[in-house]
């Protein structure tokens, strides 16, 4: 497996793990396009649209309940996260979960699901191991030049940035290798 040349990077930040009573409320995107970081990134806030109890995971995203509640929720912004992943390579951070939240939300929000949307989708972790890169985590600052709410923002440049140093160690036969997915789809 290659790293593509081309590809978006998504991480999402979540109320919790179980897709019944979660939802997303973050979302990070950063473009990569012939092997290079281009600037472009999508990074929006989103309203669950639920009461946040104690429990939730605010130490890991630190998102307060206060922000989320004047956020949009994600059906307001859909079409916008649509079109900026359309017809691209997408690698997801973490693929089981963000995998599983994006399509719920794509479908409460009436767009079809990432597989129909994105040219393939990624696992990065398997990715990265495929290609000699450990993790690709563990890097993502919480302090971030962003503002302080932007920690999927974070961790989608860690992602590009550790992907794209890697298309530069890969042998020349595979640089501008396609992956067509890893069964995700």
């Amino acid at each position: 497996m290659s790293i593509p040349r081309d590809f978006i990077a998504v991480a999402c930040e979540t109320t919790g793990l179980d897709i019944c009573s979660s939802r997303l409320v973050e979302i990070g995107c950063v473009e990569v396009l012939d092997g290079k970081i281009t600037g472009k990134h999508l990074h929006t806030i989103l309203n669950p649209g639920l009461s946040l109890g104690a429990d939730v995971s605010t130490s890991v995203h630190g998102l307060s309940s206060s922000t989320l509640s004047k956020a949009d929720s994600f059906k307001k912004k859909a079409s916008k996260f649509v079109d900026f992943i359309a017809g691209h390579t997408v690698v997801l951070f973490n693929s089981s979960i963000d995998h599983t939240f994006l399509d719920a939300e794509l479908a409460r929000a009436g767009q079809p699901p990432l597989c129909l949307v994105a040219r393939s989708v990624i696992d990065g972790q398997l990715l990265a191991k495929s290609v000699g890169i450990q993790t690709l985590a563990g890097t993502a600052a919480r302090e971030s030049v962003h503002g302080e709410d932007s920690f999927a923002l974070e961790v989608a440049e860690t992602i590009a940035n550790k992907l794209t140093a890697g298309i530069k160690n890969q042998p020349s036969a595979s640089i501008g290798a396609d992956i067509p997915g890893n069964g995700i789809r």
